[in-house]
């Protein structure tokens, strides 16, 4: 513990270098202990060394059993490594680990959304609601990616799909709606 809070100040300082090898040898201890790792991931893309972030996610994935967050992840750093047909693969693989559950979707668009891949993320919702066969799933995810993309008319329809089906979230959707309004 005296090891990972020095990391750990080192980290809130700044000082990605120095933690490295402190993390480094927690996680070769404790590779189970999900902080270490995290912890590392985080210093590893911090200091640009997108590889051994890569292959500390390659360490955790499970090829019978894949995880589609590990999967997006590993598509996000692929993409801030500067390997785009890497990055599409990865999220691909992580839409096919679990493709009839919505929150696969949602760690892939969120990922893409981070990214600020727009018309992507936009992609993978409506792709999600076409496998899922639900209509008004990540309705006001849509109508905030299509605000973000500047594609208003598609937003105020999603908005008012979300509207039909409880007329009482009129103050919220008003809400989302402020920012749009003044610009």
């Amino acid at each position: 513990m005296v090891r990972y809070r020095t990391a750990e100040q080192l980290l809130r300082s700044g000082q990605y270098q120095q933690a490295l090898p402190l993390l480094e040898s927690l996680y070769r201890e404790r590779p189970d202990v999900y902080v270490f790792y995290d912890r590392l991931k985080q210093v590893y893309e911090n200091l640009k060394r997108y590889d051994d972030a890569l292959r500390l996610i390659e360490s955790r994935l499970d090829a019978r059993a894949p995880n589609p967050a590990l999967l997006a992840e590993k598509g996000r750093l692929l993409y801030l490594k500067g390997d785009e047909a890497g990055a599409e693969a990865a999220w691909e693989a992580a839409i096919q680990a679990a493709p009839q559950q919505s929150g696969t979707y949602r760690v892939v668009y969120q990922t893409l959304l981070e990214l600020r891949r727009f018309d992507e993320a936009i992609r993978v919702l409506e792709r999600a609601r076409r496998t899922l066969a639900n209509p008004s799933v990540f309705l006001l995810d849509l109508a905030y990616l299509y605000s973000l993309d500047g594609r208003y008319e598609e937003a105020m329809e999603s908005y008012r799909e979300f509207l039909q089906q409880d007329a009482r979230r009129l103050g919220f959707v008003q809400t989302r709606l402020e920012p749009f309004m003044e610009d």
